[in-house]
């Protein structure tokens, strides 16, 4: 059994894509001498407003600019509806021909829970950091930190790109320090190698959805709706989302180790999980074979 998930089309690889934009964006740069900053009146609000710009260096070639506009606190009922601000930014100007180091994503201890991105710097040993992609913390609250859109790790897809029209993906190659941006597409799929079988996958570390229709069979492969066929990995979290459906779990050869006609289990080191649930998981249990159910493999 292999579960394929091939990179994501639409830009060109170069070298390694080590990091994309999700939890932070860390760099990691050793301690230096000055750097200059951007300057220039922010096109925010009244014309009329005080602006105020301070910077410092962090290390060579890497400066942070601090722009504050405006000066008085909204009123309540004006916050993100007034012209007078106040609005802060913070701008990170890195000089890629003086700073020593490099640009990495992370996502700290897994996938599914959220960090303060002061936090995911201090444990990355980083200069500085960013927030990055959005998460659904409301759609999933067991799993806050799922990541909405595309996430790279060390050149490992371990989130799918969005389909949403308006998002464009920002790719860094670690090797080199090169920024790639672009609308990324990816396709993923689960085949069995003596059958030729082949399931198409709909995500990958994100849970999948229970048919509307079916959301009080306990036994999923009793529903006629289309549902999800989902892969995780280990970086997803501690176990995997729990609920009515199928799980089948694959070692790292890709032989099945266990299937479950309910959802949620413990991965260990190389192994990956397959969750499905409406009418794919009957699908799942087919492409997975009958074995499957008694035979767990080493």
């Amino acid at each position: 059994m292999t579960a394929s998930t091939p990179g994501p089309s639409g830009l060109r690889r170069a070298g390694a894509l080590a990091a994309a934009a999700l939890a932070a964006v860390a760099l990691g740069v050793a301690p230096g001498a000055r750097a200059d900053a951007a300057g220039g009146a922010l096109p925010i609000g009244d014309a009329d407003l005080t602006e105020v710009s301070t910077s410092r260096t962090l290390a060579d070639g890497v400066t942070l600019t601090r722009i504050v506009r405006g000066t008085e606190p909204a009123p309540a009922d004006q916050i993100n509806t007034t012209s007078r601000g106040p609005w802060v930014v913070n701008v990170l100007t890195i000089d890629p021909h003086r700073a020593r180091g490099h640009l990495k994503a992370t996502y700290g201890q897994n996938l599914g829970q959220v960090e303060k991105t002061t936090d995911l710097v201090r444990d990355a040993g980083a200069l500085a950091g960013v927030n990055a992609s959005f998460f659904t913390f409301t759609a999933n609250p067991s799993y806050p930190g799922d990541p909405v859109g595309l996430g790279l790790y060390g050149g490992k897809l371990l989130s799918e790109p969005s389909t949403e029209p308006a998002e464009v993906n920002f790719v860094v190659d670690a090797n080199n320090n090169r920024a790639l941006t672009g609308k990324l597409t990816w396709s993923g799929s689960v085949r069995n190698r003596q059958s030729h079988a082949v399931l198409p996958l709909e995500f990958i570390n994100h849970p999948p959805v229970v048919p509307t229709g079916c959301g009080a069979l306990t036994d999923q492969t009793a529903c006629a709706e289309p549902g999800d066929l989902v892969q995780f990995t280990p970086e997803f979290d501690a176990a995997t989302p729990a609920g009515v459906g199928v799980e089948v779990v694959l070692d790292r050869a890709g032989c099945v180790v266990r299937t479950a006609t309910t959802r949620g289990t413990t991965l260990a080191a190389g192994q990956t999980a397959l969750q499905a649930t409406g009418r794919d998981t009957v699908a799942l249990l087919e492409l997975t074979g009958a074995d499957a159910w008694t035979w767990p493999r080493p």
